[in-house]
């Protein structure tokens, strides 16, 4: 839980204060980026599409963000993700296209198909190209091992490159 001295340094930070805050890993990790959006009323709503059932990715806790006007969804089929009506940050983590995330961090991975993945790619691409800010994580370790994650992210960042740049 974030007291009351942290949460205004993180509302009132500028971008380096931001940045030496999340160095510290502390106040907002390199994982949880979005905090300082939140505080700052910037985001009012996450919607999330993850398929890791360990309860680590069920969005923010709401003792952190009392008295945000936070609302969070959870979608279990990515074709039911509603694409809000508002500026929004499209944040995609590879390690969605790895089956065995829960798996010892590093080894190979159990990816989808590269058919599955770019047909999802697709699915979102006018996600993409809306959002106001579009973020990738290569989750090293997650998505599976460094050639897993290498080759996700040959086959999606040019994608998603080629949304963003052409409209």
């Amino acid at each position: 839980l974030m007291d009351k001295d942290s949460q205004a340094r993180v509302v009132n930070g500028d971008i380096v204060d931001l940045y030496n805050i999340t160095k510290e890993d502390r106040l907002i990790r390199y994982d949880s980026f979005i905090a300082a959006a939140v505080y700052r009323g910037a985001v009012g709503s996450i919607h999330y599409y993850c398929l890791e059932d360990d309860g680590n990715d069920r969005g923010l806790t709401s003792e952190d963000f009392e008295g945000c006007q936070l609302k969070q969804f959870f979608y279990e089929d990515y074709m039911s993700v509603v694409k809000p009506k508002t500026p929004y940050v499209f944040d995609l983590c590879l390690d969605l296209f790895n089956e065995s995330a829960g798996a010892t961090v590093g080894e190979k991975g159990d990816l989808w198909s590269e058919e599955k993945i770019v047909s999802f790619i697709d699915y979102f691409e006018s996600y993409i190209k809306d959002a106001e800010i579009c973020t990738v994580s290569l989750s090293y370790g997650y998505s599976g091992d460094e050639g897993d994650t290498e080759k996700l992210a040959e086959l999606v960042l040019p994608k998603i490159i080629n949304f963003r740049s052409h409209d």
